[in-house]
């Protein structure tokens, strides 16, 4: 699996929520309050660098640095460098998360497993099964440029938590030279393989759109007790 880059999505600008939520804190545990929390940025790029074994194999997907006044620009890019985490940069001013995910294979040239950093309940045992699910796929005499889970409840695909191969680059480079920037539609169904989950797994796809979103995501952390400490799961896959 040493082809296989992880990639955490903060290039977006929070319009929903308000305000910059890459640097919400996810908060220790209650024995550890005397410490600092992790950004949402880094508690993916941990869960991530846990799967793969190699902090050298997690990039941060973000925006060009916007010079001296870009608070969220120089943060991200501190932490990732701290860390041995790389940065990847948007290539185009315009496309939402299909430039993220275009961006990331262009300038990983590897298959990359993507995560929006604003999914703090996501751990490494649920990409886990995702990672073993695409190894499965690859054995496989059909072609797949995509694996992705799916939601059963909702009747609908997870493209931001997915394995997109680098195969799949010139589909990617196709809908940005015509300008579809729907991420959910530049791999054909027949070349995406799903993993499908229910309520069971609810939990792991929260994400933060709102601050009530934030609000309620808290409660569930610190109910579940994961916080932003390292969840069980596998390692170096």
């Amino acid at each position: 699996m040493g082809d296989l880059a992880g990639v955490v999505l903060a290039g977006g600008r929070s319009r929903r929520f308000g305000r910059d939520k890459t640097a919400l804190c996810v908060p220790r545990p209650a024995e550890r309050t005397g410490e600092k929390g992790q950004s949402l940025v880094l508690r993916a790029a941990g869960v991530l660098e846990r799967l793969l074994g190699d902090p050298g194999r997690v990039f941060v997907s973000c925006r060009p640095f916007g010079g001296e006044e870009d608070e969220q620009g120089r943060r991200i890019r501190e932490e990732a460098r701290e860390h041995g985490y790389g940065i990847v940069e948007d290539l185009l001013p315009e496309g939402g998360t299909l430039r993220a995910v275009y961006s990331a294979l262009e300038g990983t040239r590897r298959a990359c497993l993507v995560m929006p950093c604003d999914l703090p309940c996501m751990d490494e045992a649920t990409l886990g099964e995702l990672l073993a699910f695409r190894r499965e796929r690859r054995l496989e005499p059909e072609p797949c440029l995509c694996s992705c889970f799916f939601d059963t409840v909702y009747g609908a695909t997870q493209p931001l938590v997915a394995v997109y191969e680098l195969e799949a680059l010139p589909l990617f480079r196709r809908a940005v030279e015509e300008k579809r920037y729907k991420l959910a539609t530049v791999v054909p169904p027949e070349l995406m393989a799903c993993l499908r989950y229910g309520a069971e797994k609810a939990f792991f796809f929260q994400n933060v759109n709102f601050p009530e979103d934030w609000e309620h995501v808290q409660k569930e952390l610190a109910r579940s007790g994961a916080c932003a400490e390292e969840i069980p799961g596998r390692r170096g896959v």
